[in-house]
């Protein structure tokens, strides 16, 4: 399923180039830059291995059920037919926020570990730095998706099964 989804991915960067583009440059303004674009891209693309990733680290006994919670409504948020940037009509452009989300989920399960005192890989360490500079892109280009995506997440952590329901009625 995860690979398949990956092969999609990849297949819509490489015909959606332009509408990308656009789409970033509508939201950014001036400050779109190819640095900008291709740090966002390249969250996107790098979805699907998060998620799995997500999906191995949260078995451990270390990471809290808390933010086990956030996993398993990673992919109800990815097939939920409402989400804060519909797929359908927005290309790639539209996974930004499912990345987002996933990129959270991950960045939590990483500190987890880290607050445990295990030893992350060099992918997640390098993750970690990389993704710092990702939220200050994606809350440049699509600040207020951003706040809701962050909020629905806090919410879910904290215990509030109606959360992702409630996000979406805003």
């Amino acid at each position: 399923m995860l690979q398949a989804f990956e092969d999609r991915l990849k297949s819509i960067a490489d015909g959606d180039l332009a509408d990308f583009h656009e789409k970033i440059r509508e939201r950014a303004g001036k400050k779109a830059t190819a640095i900008l674009e291709k740090r966002l891209k390249n969250l996107i693309l790098m979805t699907p291995r998060l998620l799995q990733r997500s999906f191995h680290h949260s078995a451990r006994t270390e990471v809290p059920s808390s933010v086990k919670n956030l996993t398993g409504f990673a992919l109800t948020y990815f097939y939920h037919p409402k989400d804060f940037i519909p797929e359908d009509n927005q290309h790639l452009f539209g996974y930004l926020d499912d990345a987002y989300y996933v990129g959270l989920l991950y960045e939590r399960i990483l500190k987890s570990l880290a607050r445990a005192r295990l030893a992350v890989s060099g992918f997640d360490r390098t993750f970690l730095k990389q993704f710092g500079l990702a939220k200050r892109s994606i809350r440049l280009v699509i600040p207020n998706e951003a706040e809701q995506i962050e909020q629905m997440i806090n919410r879910i952590q904290a215990g509030e099964e109606t959360a992702m329901a409630n996000a979406f009625e805003s």
